[in-house]
């Protein structure tokens, strides 16, 4: 798994560069600001680097997200090229925490204490 936890930031606009085609007409329709929308994006991409042990040595379009599903308190995204994976987003208070993690992998934690830490 990889996570990865960062505080919504309209300095972040500098990633909207990276962005594929797809992945700003997803964001286009996503009930998200802007500033929260390119946050989420680039966590889960970090989160999914940090799987690979790769950072950001690897460029961007490789980490594309093919899919964004929206459920409940959270969101769920796939990646194009690796299809093995998936993240979990999310938003609390002003931050994003994203975990990737294979496909099949079930987790639960108390959503209440990680609010809580993050005040």
């Amino acid at each position: 798994m990889g996570i990865d936890i960062e505080k919504i930031d309209s300095g972040k606009k500098v990633f909207a560069k990276h962005l594929t085609a797809a992945e700003k007409r997803q964001m286009s329709v996503a009930p998200l600001s802007p500033e929260t929308g390119l946050t989420l994006l680039w966590t889960v991409k970090e989160a999914l680097a940090k799987v690979l042990k790769t950072g950001f040595m690897t460029p961007f379009e490789v980490f594309e997200i093919s899919e964004i599903q929206f459920d409940n308190n959270c969101v769920i995204c796939y990646y194009k090229n690796f299809t093995q994976y998936k993240a979990i987003a999310w938003v609390a208070n002003q931050y994003i925490c994203s975990i990737a993690q294979p496909l099949s992998t079930r987790i639960s934690f108390r959503f209440g204490h990680f609010l809580n830490f993050l005040h």
